[in-house]
């Protein structure tokens, strides 16, 4: 089941890619993913620890009965 949904969403994402390309055209499409590209680098990089402390300050308000 998670196998075929994974395939399913891949496909999806490559015909989204392909109607994004050709609705477009080839300069925007490139500025497109540049953009797209930039946006998921600078959310890793703005959630860099960021789980690790939301864990870590819940465990110890949680210990103090907060």
């Amino acid at each position: 089941m998670a196998f075929s949904l994974k395939i399913l969403g891949i496909s999806l994402s490559f015909v989204l890619n392909v109607l994004i390309a050709r609705r477009l055209g080839p300069s925007a499409t490139g500025l497109f993913f540049l953009v797209l590209t930039m946006a998921s680098v600078a959310g890793v990089f703005g959630c860099m620890g960021l789980e690790n402390a939301f864990l870590r300050y819940t465990a110890a308000g949680a210990s103090q009965n907060d």
